[in-house]
């Protein structure tokens, strides 16, 4: 019985430390990508029109799939430069001579990992400022195409990266209370199997005589 009792608690506890290692992994490896900041950052009130939008993100970004798209007040999209990236950074460059007003920003890029990160924000230009065009060629940047020419994109917030965080924690508790459990469970087994033994009066000598 004892035995018996042994081999369970084994398992239980073999079982116990797999499910604690898993909910050691959980938080690095469900930790997508997100958006860390901007500029101009979002909402933001400039008193100079921007001459590019630069997106840092937390972890590298594939170059064959980045995607910025400018749009006015109006609705009208602004011709950008193709995005050109360098490990974190996506950057496009905008038109000289931007107008005053109201601005969103939507973006769709995909991580070294494979996650795809998506989202928008805004930001606006003071009247009566417009920059200047310095005569200057802007850099080139590989596959000029304009993002206006690409397919268009999800308009919706960007990833919430404290809303994953919760949801990995959620799994981290679940987890542990699951190994909690199994250990008081093997336990109690342990303790019953033990105390069971003591009191069986076929363990003690000369129980089994009857002369």
């Amino acid at each position: 019985m004892v035995s018996s009792a042994a081999r369970v608690c084994r398992m239980i506890v073999g079982v116990a430390l797999v499910a604690l290692g898993l909910s050691l992994g959980v938080g690095p490896a469900a930790a997508h990508s997100s958006l860390v900041s901007s500029n101009p950052a979002a909402d933001s009130a400039l008193e100079q029109p921007p001459t590019a939008i630069e997106l840092t993100f937390n972890q590298d970004i594939s170059e064959s799939f980045a995607t910025i798209a400018v749009r006015d007040d109006t609705d009208t999209q602004i011709e950008v430069s193709a995005p050109s990236v360098v490990g974190t950074v996506v950057t496009a460059r905008l038109p000289t001579g931007l107008a005053a007003g109201g601005f969103t920003v939507g973006y769709r890029v995909v991580s070294a990992d494979g996650h795809p990160i998506t989202g928008e924000f805004t930001f606006t230009v003071a009247a009566g400022v417009a920059a200047t065009d310095t005569g200057e060629a802007a850099p080139a940047i590989p596959g000029g195409s304009s993002v206006a020419d690409r397919p268009a994109q999800d308009t919706h917030r960007g990833d919430d990266p404290d809303g994953s965080l919760d949801s990995n924690w959620i799994v981290v508790v679940v987890i542990l209370a699951v190994v909690l459990g199994l250990a008081i469970i093997g336990g109690l087994l342990l303790y019953s199997s033990r105390r069971h033994s003591d009191e069986d009066p076929t363990d003690r000598p000369g129980a089994g005589d009857s002369k």
